[in-house]
């Protein structure tokens, strides 16, 4: 387990200790175990202790798969498409990533949330936007058996 170097040393130390307890299901090939990277998404919150002087830390799991290639690993929304914005449309949709070998990305399937109160060509408005987003984004792929693997 390797957290982000950018991390103080007190909180880099705390994450790889507690994410290294954590139970993973192997990777498998042909029925038998590999070894396998992926990356571990985690939230994490530090409270000041009763005495002021320390920090309780605390780390939850919200995921693993391939890892985003941000200096910060947030993932930017996409630009708001500017013919969307003068037309008055708006719209909540779900879009799947496909990941390949090298990183590169591709949005696999655009589509409206059900629920969404949409007007007529909203995904046609959205959808170019979205997959220029889709494209932009770059991952580190996880690897099975030391070779890289799509998702």
């Amino acid at each position: 387990v390797e957290a982000p170097a950018h991390l103080p040393s007190v909180i880099k130390t705390f994450i790889e200790q507690r994410v290294a307890e954590w139970q993973y299901d192997p990777a498998t090939i042909d029925g038998g175990n590999a070894s396998a990277v992926t990356y571990v998404s985690v939230g994490a919150c530090a409270i000041p202790s009763e005495d002021g002087e320390t920090l309780r830390l605390g780390l939850d799991y919200r995921g693993h798969g391939p890892g985003i290639v941000e200096r910060h690993a947030r993932l930017m929304p996409p630009s708001y498409p500017p013919d969307a914005l003068r037309r008055g449309l708006s719209g909540d949709f779900e879009v799947i990533l496909a990941i390949a070998q090298d990183g590169t990305v591709e949005a696999s399937s655009i589509a409206l949330n059900k629920g969404s109160q949409v007007r007529s060509g909203t995904l046609a408005a959205f959808e170019p936007t979205l997959q220029l987003w889709a494209k932009s984004l770059r991952y580190a792929p996880e690897h099975v058996a030391g070779h890289p693997v799509a998702t």
